[in-house]
């Protein structure tokens, strides 16, 4: 006992204002809560709301109940009798609503699996603690009523003061004094968890929906510690797309979104119809880049990202199939491509790939069937994208229909757009399940890079919190290492030449020749 309430006390705040200290020094872009929004919005907010609001107001008054002198409160005209009604009285609001809140939280970590897949052993620790510390708390409002103000409160004064009165906490119950030393824990682990937002104001990634595809992204590109994150778009107005994505983070526009998908429009115009009825411009979300734009806005801030959006406007049309000198569309660049026509006038130099063989799925369709006809109905149920039963639909439309685009057209609907199907497609021939798809890269593979790319290369490895993999390295992640490398020969399946990019794969697997 003597232990816990004499020198535990200090060696948790020093490691509270130490690790908080190396951790900003060392490691600022990992400032965060790393949220998992992504995954699931609705119950993330309801408990966040609850349990945040609850458990500040309990910190504080904390702070203020059992900190304060007797000799101020009797200077404040604040009798004995008075404080403890008051302090009961906010314990017995505030105590269940953290529990409640923390419950919330914890049922939807637990059953959602995409939310449980992102929880490590650090998470579920300080979420016992809490609920611990939560439950004490509880039984001290509702049942206990201990009179902390003449032992826990002359105690902790003792400690501010360095003189710690232990003898003070030898009559307090064994529930107090667990809850009294879990939260100390609590602000032990705050600077090595999730908790440290408290103090502050891969194929896998392609193969994602828009919003995963940014937030994969701006997940890698702020581990490799990158200041800004450049993107094109059609408004080319960066403030108005930032803008955007701070009001869909908030509570408001949930309701409002949910209120309009009950009214039978997709997801899509209802986020549209919710963004323009809270004074913003839902034309935003009718443009692809634009789109694109707002998911990297609204990664950088639900992960709390250091990085800095900077849109560039992209003029001409994006699905123009005739080239436009100018302005020329990514579609028309892969017709060129796949025409033999002279594409290279149309990307500048810089941008292009002498040697780079070309790939179409027309080249690669029949691989792709065979694939796909030949798979087993469990191996459909495991594949992303493919919930709420379109798994089925496409199974069916895949053994019925003899070519990709009328696999397409045949399992296509108001809910299920073109682009989702393809994504289930491509995830069921390359393998990938749910958790492969949603799971965080471990590593980086450089491709090439020229002289200023060397350079910036240089400080990301000084800066950088993830593994970056050259030509010949083995990556220290074997089970992604093993997905890259099945993918990249899937992929090889779809090529011009398939004897020229099995050369490629080569040297980018194989270690180099000659001394490293």
């Amino acid at each position: 006992m003597h232990f816990f309430f004499a020198y535990y006390p200090y060696i948790c705040i020093t490691l509270l204002l130490a690790g908080l200290a190396f951790r900003y020094v060392t490691d600022p872009g990992d400032w965060n809560a790393r949220s998992s929004e992504i995954f699931e919005k609705t119950w993330l907010r309801r408990g966040s709301i609850i349990f945040h609001y609850a458990i500040i107001l309990s910190f504080f008054g904390h702070i203020v109940g059992l900190l304060t002198p007797d000799s101020v409160m009797h200077a404040l005209r604040i009798s004995m009798e008075a404080h403890t009604v008051v302090a009961v009285g906010m314990g017995m609001i505030l105590a269940p609503l953290v529990v409640v809140g923390l419950g919330i939280l914890l049922w939807r970590r637990i059953t959602n699996e995409h939310v449980w897949a992102t929880t490590v052993p650090m998470d579920v620790l300080v979420v016992l603690l809490i609920l611990i510390n939560g439950c004490t708390g509880f039984y001290q409002a509702y049942v206990a009523h201990f009179p902390v103000f003449v032992t826990v409160g002359p105690w902790l004064r003792s400690l501010v003061v360095f003189r710690p009165d232990v003898v003070l906490m030898e009559t307090v119950p064994l529930f107090l004094q667990i809850h009294v030393v879990s939260a100390f824990t609590l602000f032990a682990l705050i600077p090595f968890s999730r908790l440290v937002h408290i103090f502050s104001v891969p194929v896998t990634y392609a193969l994602r929906s828009a919003e995963g595809f940014a937030a994969g992204g701006v997940s890698i590109l702020s581990r490799l510690g990158c200041g800004f994150l450049s993107f094109g778009c059609e408004s080319g107005d960066g403030a108005a797309i930032f803008r955007a994505a701070e009001v869909s983070c908030s509570v408001e526009f949930e309701q409002a979104l949910h209120v309009r998908i009950q009214t039978g429009l997709s997801y899509a115009a209802a986020r549209q119809r919710a963004l323009e009825a809270l004074g913003q411009d839902g034309q935003l979300l009718t443009r692809p880049n634009d789109i694109l734009a707002f998911e990297y806005c609204r990664a950088i801030l639900t992960q709390n990202s250091h990085m800095h959006p900077l849109a560039v406007l992209r003029p001409g049309d994006y699905h123009a199939d005739a080239p436009d000198a100018e302005h020329p569309s990514a579609t028309a660049v892969r017709q060129l491509i796949l025409s033999g026509g002279d594409w290279r006038q149309y990307v500048p130099a810089a941008c292009t790939y002498e040697n780079a063989v070309p790939h179409a799925l027309l080249w690669g369709e029949k691989a792709l069937l065979a694939r796909l006809r030949g798979m087993e109905q469990a191996d459909w149920v495991q594949a992303a994208h493919g919930s709420e039963g379109l798994w089925s639909k496409v199974w069916k439309a895949v053994q019925a229909q003899p070519d990709y685009e009328r696999i397409l057209k045949a399992s296509k609907s108001k809910r299920y757009p073109r682009t989702r199907l393809q994504r289930l497609l491509l995830c069921a021939y390359l393998g990938i399940d749910t958790q492969t798809l949603l799971r965080e890269a471990p590593y980086v593979r450089v491709l090439a890079f020229d002289e200023m790319g060397r350079t910036v290369l240089r400080q990301a490895k000084k800066d950088a919190r993830l593994t970056l993999v050259n030509a010949g390295q083995t990556p220290p992640d074997e089970v992604y290492y093993a997905l890259e490398r099945r993918c990249a020969a899937l992929y090889g399946l779809f090529a011009m030449q398939p004897e020229l990019f099995s050369e490629q794969v080569a040297r980018i697997y194989q270690k180099p020749l000659g001394p490293a």
